[in-house]
């Protein structure tokens, strides 16, 4: 079952792009149609989070990685490691969801990382 309160915040990309990777992450996370879910790929704050309630927030990071041992830097000028991801090489593209756990108001609590190639 899909959830059918979805609020998207979207300004890098659009539902359509995202849409089969967002099922997967859902699918994998056994969000349900009672859910209430945000995905932000801009403009997620700390306030957000601190204040989700609840609420399942997924940020959606664009980033490229740099070095040969996995070092990323996102499309914001961040530093974001692919370490972990298999088959990562100098200058590959990745879509990265961050699920946030919803039971939480800390701003580090990703309960799951899901990084696609672009």
């Amino acid at each position: 079952n899909k959830p059918e309160h979805i609020t998207y915040n979207l300004t890098k990309s659009t539902v359509f792009e995202i849409a089969d990777q967002l099922e997967y992450v859902l699918d994998s996370m056994r969000i349900t149609d009672d859910d209430i879910i945000e995905v932000y790929d801009d403009g997620l704050t700390a306030g957000i989070l601190e204040n989700r309630a609840g609420k399942w927030v997924i940020e959606i990071i664009y980033g490229t990685v740099v070095s040969e041992w996995g070092d990323g830097e996102t499309d914001d000028g961040y530093y974001i490691t692919y370490a972990g991801v298999s088959g990562v090489e100098l200058g590959k593209r990745y879509r990265t969801f961050e699920v946030f756990n919803p039971l939480s108001g800390y701003i580090d609590d990703i309960l799951e990382r899901f990084d696609f190639e672009l």
